[in-house]
């Protein structure tokens, strides 16, 4: 099935604390965290922790976490060449 198949591309990616994921008004990164037009992910956290900067400053209450269990990184994907709105940090490793 689609799932399936889509599940197969999934790759898994180890983010130290500070290292930036998703930089605001990229269209797109590649793992490796440089900037590719080319490249598309969406993100599934699986464990740790990330904050979101937006303009340059982090936000703050519910919106400003993201916590395990949480995916993001969905707009770029579904949108075509959307720009990224938000800026996506590691800030606490996994267990």
């Amino acid at each position: 099935t689609a799932i399936i198949e889509s599940a197969k591309q999934f790759q898994v990616v180890t983010y130290a604390p500070g290292d930036v994921i998703i930089g605001q008004g990229s269209i797109g990164e590649s793992i490796d965290g440089t900037n590719s037009e080319s490249r598309k992910y969406y993100y599934i956290l699986v464990e740790g922790e990330c904050v979101l900067v937006k303009d340059g400053k982090q936000v703050h209450g519910k919106y400003g976490t993201i916590a395990k269990g949480t995916s993001f990184g969905e707009t770029t994907v579904l949108f075509n060449n959307h720009v990224r709105t938000a800026t996506i940090i590691a800030s606490k490793p996994s267990p």
